[in-house]
């Protein structure tokens, strides 16, 4: 993941690891895709070598991460076994 602030605007840059529910506009594993959040936006700041769910609209080709996104930090198992459990559960019944 790459981060860069412009203008108090976040842009991230991610690599799609696995598409639960494809929405609008065709992704594929190991695409980089762009995420911009505005500085005050109160959805969580992502880090680098994590993993996240996300889940939202795509508006226009662009990616936002605003009040009209979910976004989850992914389980490891090293973490919590329990979340990575029921995400995975949520990951099988979803799935496209």
């Amino acid at each position: 993941m790459l981060i860069d602030e412009d203008n108090a605007v976040l842009n991230y840059v991610v690599e799609v690891q696995e598409i639960i529910k494809q929405g609008n506009k065709n992704l594929a594993n190991k695409q980089r895709i762009q995420f911009t959040k505005r500085g005050s936006c109160q959805s969580p700041d992502l880090k680098e070598l994590e993993e996240y769910l996300f889940m939202g609209l795509d508006k226009t080709g662009k990616y936002e991460l605003d009040q009209n996104s979910f976004v989850k930090l992914w389980p490891t198992k090293q973490r919590d076994n329990k979340d990575k459990s029921i995400l995975d559960q949520f990951a099988d019944q979803f799935a496209c």
